[in-house]
């Protein structure tokens, strides 16, 4: 990773060693801990910097409203629509996310027309549909 500070000349490499799992629902900011290639008095506890994260692999997949996915029978599945009124649902693997949206890593396919709003009432009526068949 690349720190810059506020200065010029401020920019030092580092290797991340923890970073929270959770962002500050007040400020947005997430923790990071890491070790800096070599220390500088621009780099100190609580000063706000600018980082650059690079991975050596990216993420594919789809991003969804997270009110789109729901649980059922223990798994996470999109209802997806199967022809006019129809609607199956489709067991996806989920990845990160925030509040309003998640990543969909496998399940659902680009261009597959996914319930977004409505996705609790037709879990609803599907596990309705199996008490009623038992």
């Amino acid at each position: 990773m690349r720190i810059s500070g506020e200065g010029p000349g401020d920019s030092v490499e580092g290797q991340v060693t923890t970073i929270d799992g959770l962002a500050d629902p007040q400020t947005g900011l997430v923790r990071v801990v890491s070790v800096l290639s070599h220390a500088s008095e621009a780099f100190r506890p609580g000063v706000m910097l600018d980082v650059s994260i690079e991975t050596d692999q990216s993420v594919g997949g789809l991003v969804v409203p997270r009110s789109a996915v729901q649980t059922l029978g223990g798994e996470s599945v999109v209802f997806v629509a199967n022809g006019v009124g129809h609607f199956i649902p489709h067991v996806v693997r989920t990845g990160v996310g925030n509040e309003s949206d998640v990543l969909i890593e496998g399940g659902i396919h680009q261009g597959d027309r996914i319930v977004t709003r409505g996705s609790f009432a037709l879990k609803s009526m599907t596990l309705l549909a199996q008490t009623d068949g038992e």
